[in-house]
């Protein structure tokens, strides 16, 4: 499980916060949990375009915990199994096996009698039958696949830009957030 962890440092807005007083972890947790929503879609995002997969399957496996004023920090997690490699496969060809690197040799599509759709390649010696009634299987397969959404989602690239990004935002956010109880506060 990856996990990106967003903290606020307020140095610099001392004055500020001195009036605040109590609001001040108001505009935090308001900070924080816009910024990690910010910092979730960029990630869905810049998952969806490293991998092909769809953002919505990238979505069933990023989870926020949010900011509350007991606990001002926001977590964003990336859960989840590695990915079937078909769920990789943009066009879904019966020849030539795209995995978006390139065919993998010896693989073919096969539907299971479940009704589950996957890459599958053979374990061991090839598809021999001798001594094995026709209708026998050339068994053992196995199904391949892809990485994971955690590995994805610690790829430094990923990683750095929304590191970057949901720093800048933070600081934007709280800013905002002041400014705005400010405001209340002096009407």
């Amino acid at each position: 499980m990856a996990t990106v962890v967003v903290r606020l440092d307020t140095l610099g807005l001392d004055d500020a916060l001195k009036n605040l007083g109590q609001k001040e972890v108001r505009a935090r947790v308001r900070a924080l949990n816009r910024t990690i929503a910010t910092a979730q879609t960029e990630a869905r995002r810049a998952i969806a375009e490293d991998t092909g997969l769809p953002q919505r399957v990238i979505a069933q496996s990023l989870s926020v915990e949010r900011a509350v004023f007991g606990r001002p920090t926001a977590t964003l997690q990336a859960t989840g199994r590695r990915i079937p490699l078909y769920d990789f496969t943009r066009q879904r060809k019966l020849r030539g096996r795209p995995t978006g690197k390139g065919a993998v040799p010896g693989a073919f599509i096969a539907r299971m009698a479940s009704g589950h759709v996957g890459i599958f390649k053979r374990v061991g010696k090839s598809r021999s039958r001798k001594g094995l009634p026709p209708h026998a299987p050339g068994l053992p397969i196995t199904e391949l696949f892809g990485p994971s959404l955690p590995f994805v989602f610690t790829n430094a690239k990923i990683m750095g830009a929304l590191l970057a990004h949901a720093k800048e935002n933070l600081a934007k956010n709280y800013r905002h957030e002041v400014q705005f109880l400010e405001r209340a506060h002096a009407s």
